[in-house]
């Protein structure tokens, strides 16, 4: 029975984590066909173990009552001076913007998913 620990220990991890990833999918419309990685992206999350502690940390921040409001288009971030940030509908779209800055303008952005609402935000790194 000791052998089977690391493996019982192991199999509720990934639980956990197919777990968070189907309560993001179903929670969150617009993250419902991304793949596992996309979702990770779209946090800014680097592997499959931090989606868990990510779970809990949204939910504690962000209650079940504000679910419909931030399945809305609306966002009110701010960048450093105080101005609306712009909100990209895909990833793709704000990674490709911050390539085209990073040719033409020599600035280094990195994409990030926007906290109140389902876009993507560029921030200096």
């Amino acid at each position: 029975m000791k052998n089977l620990k690391p493996f019982l220990s192991l199999k509720k991890q990934l639980e956990q984590e197919e777990q968070a990833f189907d309560y993001f999918k179903k929670r969150y419309i617009h993250l419902s066909k991304l793949t596992d990685l996309e979702i990770l992206q779209f946090f800014s999350l680097t592997n499959r173990e931090e989606i868990v502690k990510y779970k809990k940390k949204i939910g504690s921040i962000v209650p079940d009552i504000y679910e419909n409001i931030l399945d809305e288009n609306i966002c009110n971030c701010k960048d450093s001076n105080g101005k609306s940030k712009l909100l990209y509908e895909s990833y793709s779209e704000a990674d490709e913007k911050s390539l085209f800055l990073k040719r033409e303008k020599q600035l280094n952005l990195k994409v990030y998913a926007c906290p109140s609402s389902n876009g993507w935000h560029l921030s200096k790194l």
